[in-house]
């Protein structure tokens, strides 16, 4: 019934979305086996780096800001 179909076409979406996964960032033979691969590789941490520069970089000139007697930080409600 309507339970078959749905696996059909979910297991037709993610055989689509790894083949499409392969022509972008294709893996050599064998390195998987015969596990199928469902996630993209991003390199580890750079995104949480980014993110943690960012939040010192505005945190020192708030400081800065605060030891200059310069009030450019509001909170609007």
């Amino acid at each position: 019934g309507a339970d078959l179909m749905v696996r059909a076409a979910r297991r037709s979406i993610l055989d689509e979305l790894e083949a499409m996964l392969d022509v972008v960032d294709p893996q050599p033979a064998g390195k998987l086996g015969s596990m199928k691969r469902r996630k993209f590789d991003l390199p580890d941490g750079v995104i949480q780096q980014e993110i943690a520069a960012g939040v010192a970089e505005v945190v020192q000139m708030l400081d800065q800001d605060e030891k200059n007697g310069v009030n450019t930080f509001e909170v609007c409600l």
